[in-house]
């Protein structure tokens, strides 16, 4: 199982989140409002409402890629957690260079952003910061729920509910 070593590595990430930036949190940063266009059925989004078979509605980015939140991370203002390391695990969904997101399946009103540590403009839906999981690819969602801590992000904002229990 080439995977398992990854899915190890990944979990022992999240259980060390707040270790990631010399165990202290990331100082919380300026939110700032983030232009968002509803796209048309036939232009990219870079944020989309997608259907997994498993999960039900998810978020993808423009590549097909599950977008997750981290439930540690604070919303009200929005900051992150990962830093350092972290980030190879978990690279966070920036803001275009272009200055402005795309959604499709999403209300606009949900997104917006903050600014990193590193300066870099994170994308957020409903204050929680975005990130991408390392060990995914197209279509797959290998980062829910690794260690309690990630979750696969529903264009609502929320995690997906549990499926199977009443």
């Amino acid at each position: 199982m080439p995977r398992l070593p990854l899915i190890i590595a990944a979990c022992l990430a999240v259980a060390t989140l707040g270790g990631c930036a010399s165990g202290e949190l990331a100082p919380l940063s300026t939110v700032r409002p983030v232009t968002v266009a509803t796209v048309t059925p036939a232009a990219a989004a870079d944020l989309t409402a997608v259907t997994d078979p498993k999960l039900g509605r998810l978020v993808a980015d423009q590549n097909g890629m599950t977008v997750y939140f981290i439930n540690t991370d604070p919303t009200k203002p929005p900051a992150s957690n990962c830093l350092g390391d972290c980030v190879k695990l978990w690279p966070p969904i920036l803001l275009p260079s272009s200055g402005s997101a795309s959604v499709k399946g999403i209300d606009p009103n949900l997104v917006g952003t903050f600014t990193r540590p590193d300066r870099g403009i994170q994308l957020t839906l409903a204050g929680h910061p975005l990130y991408r999981f390392s060990g995914d690819t197209p279509g797959t969602t290998q980062g829910h729920d690794l260690a309690g801590t990630v979750f696969a992000i529903t264009p609502s904002g929320t995690r997906p509910p549990v499926r199977g229990r009443v």
